[in-house]
């Protein structure tokens, strides 16, 4: 019976130092790679499918020269860390969902009041993408849209919003004309 108890408080000892060392790991190789919020932009698109590898590798090639990473992730990558989810610079939401989410958006400046907006409480928001109706939209070789109408919007906290937030640079809104082209 000794030599069990005495095994087992071996084996429970090597667990726990496996999994201190693999989180610690983890930490120590999360701070080596990540990138500044200043020096990427992020995407997060709340539809059925997203192809965001792809998406990600093309809006990679139009990137700003400052601009060091581009990740796109469907909302359920930020289950876990909501931090993550209202620090994006982009958002692709659809109509149903977009209320819900309404804080985490900048209103949109003078320059886009010909274009078809999100409007909440006398508000513009985020720009029609998709139309549900007619089945055109942007960027629908990597997004699975619903049955619903698709907007984007600029993450209240982004740091490359330009003027909309007096952030020090517009690259998100480069980065969001470049999603519209992807008709």
């Amino acid at each position: 019976m000794k030599t069990v108890k005495k095994i087992f408080s071996k084996v429970l000892l090597c667990l726990v130092w496996v999994l201190l060392s693999t989180v610690i790991w983890s930490w120590l190789f999360n701070i080596k790679t990540d990138v500044s919020p200043k020096k990427k932009i992020t995407v997060f698109i709340d539809a059925e499918s997203v192809r965001d590898d792809a998406l990600a590798d093309y809006l990679s090639s139009k990137k700003p020269e400052k601009i060091m990473l581009i990740q796109v992730h469907p909302f359920s990558y930020a289950m876990f860390d909501e931090h993550a989810l209202t620090h994006a610079d982009i958002y692709i939401v659809g109509a149903d969902n977009a209320e819900k989410y309404i804080e985490s958006f900048l209103p949109l400046d003078k320059t886009n009041e010909n274009k078809e907006c999100f409007v909440y409480d006398g508000v513009s928001y985020g720009i029609k993408i998709y139309d549900a109706q007619t089945g055109d939209g942007s960027a629908g070789e990597y997004i699975d849209y619903g049955g619903q109408d698709y907007y984007l919007f600029y993450g209240v906290n982004s740091p490359h919003a330009g003027e909309m937030n007096g952030s020090n640079d517009g690259y998100a809104i480069d980065i969001a004309d470049e999603i519209i082209k992807l008709k």
